[in-house]
């Protein structure tokens, strides 16, 4: 395929190599062609599935990833709805995605945790579908594979999965934009209705289940993902540790959110926070953590930068629209567009229920979490309610105790410190602090040198006893130019006391030249 060939060098070299291969070969044997397919290295669909939990979900398209994609940006994912044409790339993908790697994108993840059992890798409206919609898989925004007819209602055509699923047959690979309904089973309309999970079904969908094409072209040396230091293991996630809704003068109330990293992060800008307010659905991320953020630290985002002040006497490391909460709300923390911890119940507002922390706070039990969108009341544990911000002053913050001790490796800067910065927050505290510690350490070793000096210098002396130091002193009562010491003698004797007069230079000898010298003489003795 020439379309294949400039879309991906790495492939199209492994395929011009095999080319060459067959032609030289043509002459001696049968040719073979047909098995040279260079979409091998491409991702492609490999099953979409229309759910029969409230609200048609799971609603989710299933890729797959032949080679490693160390940037995964420029792949993305749409779906033409109801018979309408293309609406383009809808939903991103990002991050490294090893070779062989089957990646889930879904429309939400309450109902796709709840039916396999697991979480999305990334969650986009073009996971959207009701079962007569096709979907496109885009590079760079041309589309390299589809599911279904796009332009078309599939509703009564063969390729209709409402209530069901589509999946890729085994041993096919992708179709570079064109839909051939051949290369596809069907569970049949309607064939999961009844079921309330992927496991129980009598027709589940095949999870992961699609293999390679026979003879599929891959480069002898694949690229590798770079090693994560964060790591996706549910102890090593940070997690939800507390939430506060507190009356602080006007304009409002006061939102607070503490959120935990058991783990050092390189760049948590993956992470983001989000709100569902007043019993509506998730607003998806809202507020973007960031910078680099040592194991074991607190993290916390406000709506209020100068409230949180006044109520907890720090700053927040980070200020968003995530942290208008009412005491009602429920919260999401994601990673790279996937709930992994939440708060409260997304769709459900929470005036009169138990998790309920208007005018209070809610403070997670050590080792526990995080829960991805499912939440567990018995896993927090909620303060008194007050008025005013004095309840704030109970917030056990900075208490939560991970359920694995935390890696040593640490950032190069403070916990947050580039994003808090970012945001108008200066470590001030810090920098006085470190620097008063410099200062007064500083001054003491000048003083140890200082007294150690002293007590060298006076424990040396001439062979008179004179100590250097009245050894480098002229007389008072002589002048400069005349009153050079004579050895033994720091101070020569006058006229009056001695017949053979003052001690006088030598005649070649000027004032700073032989002041020098004495200098010198005094560095020599020391």
């Amino acid at each position: 395929s020439t379309q294949a060939i400039k879309q991906d060098p790495v492939c199209s070299i492994v395929c011009t190599h095999h080319m060459r291969r067959v032609f030289s070969r043509a002459f001696f044997t049968v040719p073979y062609l047909t098995v040279v397919r260079c979409l091998d290295c491409e991702p492609r669909i490999t099953g979409v599935i229309d759910g029969p939990l409230e609200g048609g979900t799971p609603k989710a398209v299933e890729l797959y990833f032949p080679c490693t994609v160390t940037n995964a940006s420029s792949y993305s994912v749409g779906s033409a709805r109801d018979g309408l044409a293309s609406s383009g790339p809808d939903t991103s993908l990002s991050g490294c995605i090893h070779a062989g790697s089957f990646v889930y994108v879904a429309s939400e993840e309450v109902g796709f945790q709840h039916w396999f059992d697991s979480a999305p890798d990334f969650i986009g409206a073009a996971a959207a579908v009701d079962g007569n919609d096709a979907v496109e898989l885009f590079k760079d925004g041309v589309a390299i594979d589809v599911f279904g007819i796009v332009g078309v209602d599939g509703t009564k055509t063969l390729w209709e999965y409402m209530d069901g699923w589509a999946y890729r047959s085994l041993n096919i690979g992708a179709s570079n934009g064109s839909f051939a309904i051949a290369e596809w089973t069907f569970s049949g309309k309607n064939a999961l209705d009844g079921d309330d999970s992927n496991a129980e079904s009598y027709n589940p969908f095949p999870v992961a289940s699609y293999r390679m094409p026979t003879g599929a072209l891959l480069p002898a040396a694949a690229a590798t993902c770079a090693p994560d230091t964060t790591s996706d293991a549910a102890a090593c996630l940070p997690r939800l540790t507390g939430v506060a809704h507190a009356n602080v003068g006007e304009g409002g109330p006061l939102g607070v959110v503490e959120v935990f990293f058991p783990c050092k992060v390189d760049d948590a800008g993956i992470y983001s926070l989000g709100s569902a307010n007043d019993g509506a659905g998730s607003s998806g991320p809202e507020t973007s953590l960031g910078g680099c953020i040592d194991a074991g630290n607190f993290v916390y985002v406000s709506n209020d930068r100068a409230k949180f002040a006044l109520s907890l006497g720090s700053e927040p490391v980070f200020v968003g629209t995530a942290a208008d909460i009412d005491g009602n709300d429920a919260l999401e923390l994601f990673k790279s567009g996937a709930v992994i911890d939440s708060f409260g119940i997304v769709g459900v507002d929470g005036t009169g229920e138990p998790w309920e922390y208007s005018t209070r706070w809610a403070y997670r039990e050590d080792k526990t979490g995080p829960n991805r969108s499912v939440f567990s009341p018995e896993q927090w544990t909620w303060g008194s309610g007050t008025a005013g911000s004095a309840h704030l002053a109970s917030f056990p913050a900075r208490t939560f105790r991970a359920p694995v001790s935390s890696p040593a490796e640490a950032c190069p800067v403070l916990a947050g410190a580039a994003a808090a910065q970012e945001q108008g927050a200066v470590p001030v505290l810090y920098i006085v602090v470190v620097g008063s510690l410099a200062c007064a350490l500083c001054l003491a070793l000048w003083t140890v040198c200082k007294v150690l000096s002293r007590r060298a210098r006076g424990n040396q002396s001439d062979s008179h006893g004179n100590s250097p130091k009245s050894a480098r002193h002229f007389c008072p009562d002589r002048p400069a130019t005349v009153g050079r010491p004579v050895e033994g003698d720091p101070c020569p004797k006058s006229p009056r006391e001695s017949a053979r007069g003052p001690a006088r230079p030598n005649s070649d000898m000027s004032r700073v030249e032989w002041e020098g010298q004495t200098w010198q003489d005094q560095r020599t003795s020391v």
